[in-house]
Protein backbone atom coordinates (compact mmCIF):
# COMPACT_ATOMS: atom_id res chain seq x y z
CA UNK A 1 0.00 0.00 0.00
CA UNK A 2 1.52 3.34 -1.06
CA UNK A 3 1.60 6.28 1.37
CA UNK A 4 1.87 10.04 1.32
CA UNK A 5 5.21 11.72 2.00
CA UNK A 6 5.50 14.84 4.14
CA UNK A 7 8.70 16.86 4.21
CA UNK A 8 8.91 19.59 6.83
CA UNK A 9 11.78 22.11 6.63
CA UNK A 10 14.32 19.49 5.58
CA UNK A 11 17.96 20.55 5.71
CA UNK A 12 21.16 18.95 4.45
CA UNK A 13 24.48 20.69 5.04
CA UNK A 14 28.04 20.06 3.92
CA UNK A 15 30.21 22.30 6.09
CA UNK A 16 28.78 25.80 5.66
CA UNK A 17 26.99 24.88 2.43
CA UNK A 18 23.26 24.07 2.53
CA UNK A 19 22.55 21.61 -0.26
CA UNK A 20 18.91 21.39 0.87
CA UNK A 21 17.66 24.52 2.58
CA UNK A 22 14.49 24.11 4.69
CA UNK A 23 12.41 22.39 2.01
CA UNK A 24 8.77 21.69 2.89
CA UNK A 25 6.32 19.83 0.66
CA UNK A 26 3.43 17.36 0.97
CA UNK A 27 3.30 14.59 -1.64
CA UNK A 28 -0.05 12.84 -1.92
CA UNK A 29 -0.56 9.10 -1.86
CA UNK A 30 -0.35 7.78 -5.42
CA UNK A 31 1.02 11.05 -6.80
CA UNK A 32 3.72 11.26 -9.49
CA UNK A 33 5.87 14.05 -8.06
CA UNK A 34 8.97 15.39 -9.81
CA UNK A 35 11.95 17.31 -8.45
CA UNK A 36 13.24 19.35 -11.38
CA UNK A 37 16.19 21.67 -11.65
CA UNK A 38 19.74 22.15 -12.94
CA UNK A 39 22.78 20.27 -11.68
CA UNK A 40 23.66 21.22 -8.11
CA UNK A 41 20.20 22.51 -7.16
CA UNK A 42 19.70 19.88 -4.41
CA UNK A 43 17.16 17.59 -6.05
CA UNK A 44 19.20 14.37 -5.88
CA UNK A 45 20.39 15.22 -2.36
CA UNK A 46 16.75 15.55 -1.25
CA UNK A 47 15.83 12.27 -2.95
CA UNK A 48 18.69 10.51 -1.17
CA UNK A 49 17.47 11.95 2.15
CA UNK A 50 14.05 10.44 1.44
CA UNK A 51 15.70 7.14 0.53
CA UNK A 52 17.87 7.10 3.66
CA UNK A 53 21.20 7.31 1.83
CA UNK A 54 21.83 10.84 3.16
CA UNK A 55 21.28 11.89 6.76
CA UNK A 56 18.73 14.58 7.64
CA UNK A 57 20.49 17.50 9.32
CA UNK A 58 17.32 19.41 10.11
CA UNK A 59 13.56 19.12 9.80
CA UNK A 60 11.48 15.95 9.45
CA UNK A 61 10.49 13.49 6.74
CA UNK A 62 7.38 11.36 7.22
CA UNK A 63 6.02 8.38 5.31
CA UNK A 64 2.37 8.61 6.25
CA UNK A 65 2.46 9.18 10.03
CA UNK A 66 5.86 7.50 10.42
CA UNK A 67 8.88 9.73 11.08
CA UNK A 68 11.72 8.17 9.08
CA UNK A 69 14.64 10.54 9.77
CA UNK A 70 16.66 7.86 11.55
CA UNK A 71 15.12 4.76 9.97
CA UNK A 72 17.72 2.68 8.05
CA UNK A 73 17.33 2.75 4.27
CA UNK A 74 16.71 -1.00 3.96
CA UNK A 75 13.68 -0.82 6.30
CA UNK A 76 11.96 2.18 4.68
CA UNK A 77 9.97 0.05 2.21
CA UNK A 78 11.03 1.94 -0.90
CA UNK A 79 11.85 0.90 -4.45
CA UNK A 80 14.75 2.73 -6.08
CA UNK A 81 15.68 3.12 -9.74
CA UNK A 82 19.15 4.59 -10.26
CA UNK A 83 20.64 6.50 -13.17
CA UNK A 84 23.14 3.73 -13.91
CA UNK A 85 20.58 0.88 -13.47
CA UNK A 86 22.77 -0.92 -10.83
CA UNK A 87 21.90 -4.35 -12.24
CA UNK A 88 23.94 -7.32 -11.02
CA UNK A 89 25.98 -8.36 -14.10
CA UNK A 90 26.50 -11.96 -12.93
CA UNK A 91 22.77 -12.73 -12.52
CA UNK A 92 20.09 -13.49 -15.07
CA UNK A 93 17.25 -11.03 -15.48
CA UNK A 94 14.96 -13.30 -13.46
CA UNK A 95 17.45 -13.48 -10.60
CA UNK A 96 18.03 -9.70 -10.66
CA UNK A 97 14.32 -9.04 -10.25
CA UNK A 98 13.94 -11.81 -7.66
CA UNK A 99 16.83 -10.52 -5.52
CA UNK A 100 14.81 -8.26 -3.24
CA UNK A 101 12.11 -10.88 -2.71
CA UNK A 102 14.66 -13.50 -1.69
CA UNK A 103 16.15 -11.07 0.83
CA UNK A 104 12.65 -10.74 2.30
CA UNK A 105 12.38 -14.53 2.64
CA UNK A 106 9.37 -14.73 0.32
CA UNK A 107 8.34 -18.33 -0.51
CA UNK A 108 9.89 -19.67 -3.72
CA UNK A 109 6.56 -20.20 -5.52
CA UNK A 110 5.42 -16.66 -4.74
CA UNK A 111 8.76 -15.28 -5.92
CA UNK A 112 8.36 -16.98 -9.29
CA UNK A 113 4.79 -15.77 -9.66
CA UNK A 114 5.58 -12.16 -8.74
CA UNK A 115 8.73 -11.96 -10.86
CA UNK A 116 7.03 -13.38 -13.94
CA UNK A 117 4.05 -11.05 -13.50
CA UNK A 118 6.31 -8.02 -13.08
CA UNK A 119 8.47 -8.92 -16.08
CA UNK A 120 5.26 -9.21 -18.06
CA UNK A 121 4.14 -5.74 -16.89
CA UNK A 122 7.38 -4.13 -18.14
CA UNK A 123 7.23 -6.30 -21.30
CA UNK A 124 10.47 -8.25 -20.99
CA UNK A 125 9.19 -11.65 -19.80
CA UNK A 126 10.75 -13.26 -22.89
CA UNK A 127 14.20 -12.11 -21.67
CA UNK A 128 14.07 -13.60 -18.17
CA UNK A 129 16.96 -16.04 -18.76
CA UNK A 130 19.22 -13.50 -20.46
CA UNK A 131 22.28 -11.90 -18.86
CA UNK A 132 22.39 -8.08 -18.55
CA UNK A 133 25.39 -7.74 -20.88
CA UNK A 134 23.27 -9.12 -23.73
CA UNK A 135 20.57 -6.45 -23.32
CA UNK A 136 20.11 -2.94 -24.64
CA UNK A 137 20.03 0.13 -22.40
CA UNK A 138 16.26 0.34 -22.62
CA UNK A 139 15.86 -3.31 -21.68
CA UNK A 140 18.23 -2.90 -18.72
CA UNK A 141 16.20 0.08 -17.55
CA UNK A 142 13.06 -2.08 -17.61
CA UNK A 143 14.89 -4.65 -15.47
CA UNK A 144 15.79 -1.94 -12.94
CA UNK A 145 12.17 -0.78 -12.89
CA UNK A 146 10.87 -4.34 -12.48
CA UNK A 147 13.26 -4.96 -9.58
CA UNK A 148 12.02 -1.79 -7.87
CA UNK A 149 8.30 -2.52 -8.15
CA UNK A 150 8.28 -6.30 -7.62
CA UNK A 151 8.74 -5.80 -3.86
CA UNK A 152 5.51 -3.73 -3.79
CA UNK A 153 7.12 -0.75 -2.03
CA UNK A 154 5.18 2.06 -0.39
CA UNK A 155 7.16 4.61 -2.37
CA UNK A 156 9.05 4.47 -5.69
CA UNK A 157 12.08 6.75 -6.03
CA UNK A 158 13.68 7.39 -9.43
CA UNK A 159 16.93 9.29 -9.93
CA UNK A 160 17.49 10.47 -13.53
CA UNK A 161 16.36 7.03 -14.77
CA UNK A 162 16.32 7.89 -18.49
CA UNK A 163 19.42 10.06 -18.84
CA UNK A 164 21.54 7.28 -20.38
CA UNK A 165 19.05 6.49 -23.15
CA UNK A 166 18.86 8.01 -26.61
CA UNK A 167 16.15 10.60 -27.32
CA UNK A 168 13.61 8.31 -29.01
CA UNK A 169 13.94 5.61 -26.35
CA UNK A 170 13.58 8.20 -23.58
CA UNK A 171 10.19 9.19 -24.97
CA UNK A 172 9.08 5.54 -25.15
CA UNK A 173 10.28 4.77 -21.63
CA UNK A 174 8.77 7.86 -20.00
CA UNK A 175 5.40 6.94 -21.53
CA UNK A 176 5.70 3.41 -20.16
CA UNK A 177 6.72 4.67 -16.71
CA UNK A 178 3.78 7.05 -16.52
CA UNK A 179 1.26 4.37 -17.58
CA UNK A 180 2.78 1.86 -15.17
CA UNK A 181 2.73 4.32 -12.26
CA UNK A 182 -0.95 5.10 -12.83
CA UNK A 183 -1.78 1.40 -13.11
CA UNK A 184 0.01 0.55 -9.85
CA UNK A 185 -1.09 3.71 -8.00
CA UNK A 186 2.27 3.94 -6.28
CA UNK A 187 3.56 7.19 -4.79
CA UNK A 188 6.49 8.15 -7.03
CA UNK A 189 9.19 10.77 -6.51
CA UNK A 190 11.16 11.38 -9.68
CA UNK A 191 14.34 13.43 -10.16
CA UNK A 192 15.32 14.89 -13.52
CA UNK A 193 16.97 17.93 -15.08
CA UNK A 194 15.00 17.37 -18.31
CA UNK A 195 12.11 19.83 -18.41
CA UNK A 196 10.23 18.06 -21.21
CA UNK A 197 10.45 14.77 -19.35
CA UNK A 198 9.10 16.39 -16.19
CA UNK A 199 6.18 18.00 -18.03
CA UNK A 200 5.31 14.67 -19.68
CA UNK A 201 5.17 12.42 -16.62
CA UNK A 202 4.31 14.53 -13.58
CA UNK A 203 1.16 15.26 -11.61
CA UNK A 204 3.09 18.06 -9.91
CA UNK A 205 6.56 19.52 -10.26
CA UNK A 206 8.83 21.25 -7.75
CA UNK A 207 11.35 23.55 -9.42
CA UNK A 208 14.50 23.67 -7.29
CA UNK A 209 17.31 26.23 -7.21
CA UNK A 210 20.08 26.64 -4.64
CA UNK A 211 18.57 24.03 -2.32
CA UNK A 212 15.11 25.63 -2.25
CA UNK A 213 11.81 25.03 -4.03
CA UNK A 214 11.20 28.11 -6.20
CA UNK A 215 7.79 27.03 -7.52
CA UNK A 216 5.47 24.09 -6.94
CA UNK A 217 2.55 23.25 -9.21
CA UNK A 218 1.07 21.19 -12.02
CA UNK A 219 2.93 21.09 -15.35
CA UNK A 220 0.41 23.57 -16.78
CA UNK A 221 0.86 25.98 -13.87
CA UNK A 222 4.65 25.78 -14.02
CA UNK A 223 4.75 26.37 -17.78
CA UNK A 224 1.99 28.97 -18.15
CA UNK A 225 2.27 30.86 -14.86
CA UNK A 226 5.90 31.01 -13.73
CA UNK A 227 6.35 33.02 -10.54
CA UNK A 228 10.05 33.76 -11.07
CA UNK A 229 12.26 34.53 -14.06
CA UNK A 230 14.36 31.45 -13.25
CA UNK A 231 11.30 29.21 -13.76
CA UNK A 232 10.25 30.93 -17.00
CA UNK A 233 13.79 30.57 -18.32
CA UNK A 234 14.27 26.97 -17.20
CA UNK A 235 10.93 25.62 -18.45
CA UNK A 236 10.62 25.99 -22.20
CA UNK A 237 12.08 28.86 -24.18
CA UNK A 238 11.50 32.46 -23.18
CA UNK A 239 12.93 35.82 -24.09
CA UNK A 240 13.01 38.58 -21.48
CA UNK A 241 12.34 42.11 -22.72
CA UNK A 242 12.72 45.24 -20.58
CA UNK A 243 9.49 47.25 -20.41
CA UNK A 244 8.18 50.39 -18.74
CA UNK A 245 4.82 51.40 -17.31
CA UNK A 246 3.72 54.59 -19.09
CA UNK A 247 0.54 55.00 -17.01
CA UNK A 248 -1.79 53.00 -14.78
CA UNK A 249 -5.30 53.94 -13.64
CA UNK A 250 -7.08 53.14 -10.38
CA UNK A 251 -8.65 50.00 -11.91
CA UNK A 252 -5.24 48.48 -12.63
CA UNK A 253 -5.35 49.14 -16.40
CA UNK A 254 -1.79 49.95 -17.47
CA UNK A 255 -0.12 51.21 -20.61
CA UNK A 256 3.19 49.40 -21.03
CA UNK A 257 5.88 50.18 -23.56
CA UNK A 258 8.32 47.60 -24.88
CA UNK A 259 10.76 48.16 -27.76
CA UNK A 260 8.78 51.12 -29.05
CA UNK A 261 5.42 49.33 -28.90
CA UNK A 262 2.75 50.36 -26.39
CA UNK A 263 -0.07 48.07 -25.28
CA UNK A 264 -2.70 48.14 -22.55
CA UNK A 265 -3.26 45.34 -20.06
CA UNK A 266 -4.95 44.93 -16.70
CA UNK A 267 -2.55 44.24 -13.84
CA UNK A 268 -3.54 42.79 -10.49
CA UNK A 269 -2.05 45.66 -8.51
CA UNK A 270 0.00 48.80 -8.72
CA UNK A 271 3.04 48.00 -10.82
CA UNK A 272 6.57 49.37 -10.48
CA UNK A 273 7.83 51.67 -13.24
CA UNK A 274 10.33 49.18 -14.63
CA UNK A 275 9.17 45.72 -15.72
CA UNK A 276 10.41 42.66 -17.55
CA UNK A 277 8.26 40.72 -20.03
CA UNK A 278 8.67 36.96 -20.44
CA UNK A 279 7.55 35.96 -23.93
CA UNK A 280 7.63 32.48 -25.43
CA UNK A 281 8.10 31.95 -29.21
CA UNK A 282 4.41 31.09 -29.70
CA UNK A 283 3.36 34.26 -27.84
CA UNK A 284 4.70 36.53 -30.58
CA UNK A 285 2.18 37.19 -33.37
CA UNK A 286 3.07 38.61 -36.78
CA UNK A 287 0.98 41.66 -37.60
CA UNK A 288 0.49 41.98 -41.37
CA UNK A 289 -2.57 44.24 -41.16
CA UNK A 290 -1.39 47.45 -39.48
CA UNK A 291 1.79 49.32 -38.56
CA UNK A 292 1.36 48.42 -34.89
CA UNK A 293 3.83 46.18 -33.10
CA UNK A 294 7.43 45.58 -32.13
CA UNK A 295 9.50 46.20 -35.25
CA UNK A 296 12.23 43.88 -36.40
CA UNK A 297 13.84 42.00 -39.30
CA UNK A 298 13.82 38.22 -39.92
CA UNK A 299 17.39 36.90 -39.76
CA UNK A 300 16.76 33.12 -39.73
CA UNK A 301 13.86 31.06 -41.14
CA UNK A 302 13.75 27.29 -40.55
CA UNK A 303 11.00 24.81 -41.46
CA UNK A 304 10.26 22.41 -38.56
CA UNK A 305 7.26 20.49 -39.86
CA UNK A 306 4.26 21.91 -38.01
CA UNK A 307 5.70 25.40 -37.75
CA UNK A 308 8.26 27.83 -39.06
CA UNK A 309 11.02 28.86 -36.66
CA UNK A 310 12.20 32.44 -37.06
CA UNK A 311 14.86 34.52 -35.42
CA UNK A 312 13.85 38.17 -35.51
CA UNK A 313 16.29 40.96 -34.72
CA UNK A 314 14.39 43.80 -33.07
CA UNK A 315 15.21 47.46 -33.71
CA UNK A 316 16.19 47.63 -30.02
CA UNK A 317 18.95 45.07 -30.67
CA UNK A 318 17.48 41.94 -29.02
CA UNK A 319 17.01 38.76 -31.05
CA UNK A 320 13.82 36.79 -30.35
CA UNK A 321 12.49 33.41 -31.44
CA UNK A 322 9.09 33.34 -33.13
CA UNK A 323 7.06 30.24 -34.04
CA UNK A 324 4.36 30.46 -36.71
CA UNK A 325 2.27 27.39 -37.51
CA UNK A 326 2.32 26.45 -41.18
CA UNK A 327 -1.51 26.42 -41.31
CA UNK A 328 -1.51 30.10 -40.34
CA UNK A 329 0.82 31.28 -43.10
CA UNK A 330 1.56 29.66 -46.44
CA UNK A 331 5.28 29.38 -47.11
CA UNK A 332 8.20 30.96 -45.33
CA UNK A 333 8.60 34.64 -44.61
CA UNK A 334 11.88 35.49 -46.40
CA UNK A 335 15.04 36.31 -44.48
CA UNK A 336 15.52 40.06 -44.48
CA UNK A 337 11.79 40.83 -44.31
CA UNK A 338 10.81 43.72 -42.02
CA UNK A 339 8.04 42.60 -39.65
CA UNK A 340 5.84 43.83 -36.78
CA UNK A 341 5.25 41.60 -33.79
CA UNK A 342 2.27 41.75 -31.46
CA UNK A 343 2.11 39.95 -28.11
CA UNK A 344 -0.43 37.37 -26.94
CA UNK A 345 -1.40 39.47 -23.94
CA UNK A 346 -3.41 36.65 -22.32
CA UNK A 347 -0.34 34.42 -22.11
CA UNK A 348 2.81 36.49 -21.59
CA UNK A 349 4.18 36.85 -18.06
CA UNK A 350 5.03 40.25 -16.61
CA UNK A 351 7.73 40.36 -13.93
CA UNK A 352 9.22 43.10 -11.84
CA UNK A 353 12.51 44.47 -13.15
CA UNK A 354 14.79 41.85 -11.56
CA UNK A 355 12.48 38.93 -12.43
CA UNK A 356 11.94 37.78 -8.85
CA UNK A 357 8.16 38.38 -8.75
CA UNK A 358 5.37 37.86 -11.27
CA UNK A 359 3.19 40.97 -11.54
CA UNK A 360 0.85 39.21 -13.95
Amino acid sequence: MSVNVRINRAVKTYGNFRAVDEVSVDIAQGEFFTLLGPSGCGKTTLLRMIAGFNSVDGGEIYFGDRLINNVPAHTRDIGMVFQNYAIFPHMTIFDNVAYGLRNRKIPKDEIRERVEKTLDIVQISHLKDRMPAAMSGGQQQRVALARAIVIKPQILLMDEPLSNLDAKLRVQMRTMIKKLQKELGITTIYVTHDQEEALAVSDRIAIMKDGKIIQLGTPEEIYNRPVHQFVANFIGTSVFLPAEVVSQDENGEASIQVSGYTFRVKLGRKAPKKLKLSVRPKQFLFNDATDEGIKGVIRVATFLGDYWYYEVELTSGETVEVHEYTKEHEGARPVGTAVKLLLDLNRITIFNEDGTEAIR
